[in-house]
């Protein structure tokens, strides 16, 4: 009976809460004012749709096999910019202003410079740079060639004569040197890295410029090889047993000449040789032991220097002074001078390697 009638109050209790419920938001209408405030709606969050919906499935299959290593698909970071590179500064060219000489022209600067490139080798074929002047060369190169000389050019013997008469003098050779070799040094640099020429690089033909290490490379090499010129001129100058042995050596061949002409004209005549042969044999002996005599006295002050270059420098000074021993001091002159030119060489081949 108490189960009965707790259960029909609770139900009484909570019809009179439904019924107040339904009171409040549904009341009837009234003639009284109402008030009613303006709600404004919490703001609705459009759901996105995610990536794969604009953009597409990749409808490509995978075939990558499940036993392969997970890839990692975390995009790698962009590699840091290389750094750039230092710009080479180009060469600037020097001018160094000369007066000219009445007989030596500037443009025998130009032609010596031009020989001096003309036998450079930025790579020979041992993969090292290699210089190829030697005195033996430029004597050939300019003595059937004056150009550049006030002198007759249709006459190469008057012309040579008349240029040895006016240079090879101790006090002109020192003015001559001392006018131009400014000017040839920074003329010899500025042909290097900025006129194109043919050179010889690893036994194949280019045409171009110098590099700055080129350049350095090219003045080094030839400072040393004026440092050997200025050491065999020196010797020359100052041991006048060389200016013996060469002319006894040009009598040497002289009397091979004359039994070789003897010896020839008899095999002509079909006539037995006799003593011919030996005498020529004898000579030709003769002459080698004097020109051994002569390269090794020249080989103890230039141990590095060819045999042949020795040798024809020491006849060609010989001549220079033949008959006029007076002359011999140029030869030393000439060696104070090309050792400066050396070091003139080496100090810019230091300043191209900076």
């Amino acid at each position: 009976m108490n189960r009965r009638t707790t259960a029909i109050i609770l139900s009484a209790t909570a019809a009179m809460l439904i019924a107040g419920a339904a009171f409040l938001l549904f009341k009837p209408g009234t003639d009284q004012p109402e008030h009613r405030a303006e709600v404004t709606p919490p703001p609705v969050e459009i759901p996105k749709a995610p990536d794969w919906v604009a953009n597409g499935q990749d409808a490509t299959p995978d075939y990558t096999p499940s036993t392969m290593e997970p890839k990692d698909a975390t995009p790698s970071p962009e590699p840091a910019p290389a750094p750039k590179a230092k710009p080479v500064p180009e060469p600037v060219e020097t001018v160094v202003e000369v007066r000219e000489d009445a007989m030596v022209s500037l443009e025998f600067l130009d032609r010596l410079a031009a020989y001096v490139l003309d036998r450079f080798q930025p790579e020979a074929r041992h993969g090292k740079p290699a210089s190829l002047v030697s005195f033996k060369g430029m004597n050939i190169r300019f003595g059937r060639d004056p150009q550049g000389f006030a002198v007759d050019q249709n006459n190469i013997r008057k012309a040579r004569q008349a240029i040895l008469d006016y240079v090879f003098t101790p006090r002109m050779v020192r003015t001559l040197y001392d006018q131009y070799a400014p000017a040839f040094v920074e003329r010899l640099a500025n042909m290097a890295t900025g006129e194109d020429r043919e050179y010889v690089v690893n036994g194949k033909k280019q045409t171009r410029v110098l590099d700055i290490p080129e350049a350095s490379a090219m003045f080094r090499l030839n400072a040393h090889r004026l440092e050997q010129a200025a050491t065999v001129l020196r010797t020359i100058a100052e041991d006048p047993a060389l200016t013996e042995l060469s002319g006894k050596y040009l009598q040497a061949a002289k009397a091979v000449e004359r039994a070789n002409a003897r010896f020839q004209t008899l095999l002509a005549d079909e006539k037995e040789p006799g003593d011919a042969g030996e005498r020529l044999k004898q000579s030709i002996l003769q002459r080698e032991r004097i020109k051994a005599e002569i390269v090794t006295l020249l080989k103890q002050a230039c141990h590095s220097c060819e045999e042949t270059d020795l040798f024809y420098l020491a006849m060609w000074s010989y001549r220079r002074t033949l008959d006029e021993t007076e002359k011999l001091p140029v030869f030393a002159v000439s060696a104070d001078c090309l050792d400066d030119l050396a070091q003139r060489f080496a100090r810019k081949s230091e300043e191209l390697g900076k």
